[in-house]
């Protein structure tokens, strides 16, 4: 039988959050930490604050991590959608890339960002922007793929300097739009 290690199960207990989304208030429950030192007497259930501090770290060494990942790839694809929820706004991004020694296609979120203003096209161009400079991005971005909303077709007019214009007039027509950009 495995010997109980306190870090591994913080490990596994944050894991847990992250990846099935499990709201933060949850560690603070009665029952729920009754229940886990029914389970596991040993395991210290850390507090939503403890939670919120130690995932944000993990956070930001995901970040770094896939930066440093994203500094061997010559050429990305990204992914952007919004929507709305409980009267809240929210961009995603996903970048998309080849992998330079096993030649596979590779994908990962570049985040998810809380829109606070209305979902302007000058606001979603900044915000796309803002994501693609966070991960060094900026000169590698070939192609970015969303839906023909009016929001998003005003954000891609922003880069008609950089896009190719017969794309820009035929936006209407089609359901998703991939904007190519030239001058690489």
């Amino acid at each position: 039988k495995e010997k109980f290690d306190q870090m591994k199960a913080l490990k596994l207990y944050y894991s847990f959050f992250i990846e099935d989304i499990v709201p933060a208030h949850l560690t603070d429950s009665h029952a729920f930490r009754e229940f886990m030192n029914y389970v596991r007497p040993n395991f210290n259930v850390p507090s939503r604050r403890k939670l919120a501090r130690d995932i944000a770290v993990l956070g930001e060494e995901a970040k770094g991590a896939m930066s440093s990942l994203l500094e061997k790839v010559s050429y990305v694809a990204t992914t952007a959608d919004s929507w709305s929820s409980h009267n809240r706004s929210f961009l995603g991004m996903t970048v998309h890339w080849v992998d330079p020694v096993s030649l596979k296609s590779e994908k990962a979120v570049l985040g998810i960002k809380e829109i606070l203003v209305q979902q302007r096209g000058t606001y979603l161009a900044k915000a796309m922007m803002d994501l693609h400079q966070e991960f060094g991005l900026s000169n590698k971005v070939v192609s970015t793929t969303t839906d023909n909303g009016t929001n998003y077709v005003a954000a891609f007019k922003m880069f008609a300097g950089n896009v190719e214009e017969e794309v820009i007039s035929n936006l209407y027509n089609i359901k998703y739009i991939c904007i190519t950009i030239k001058n690489l």
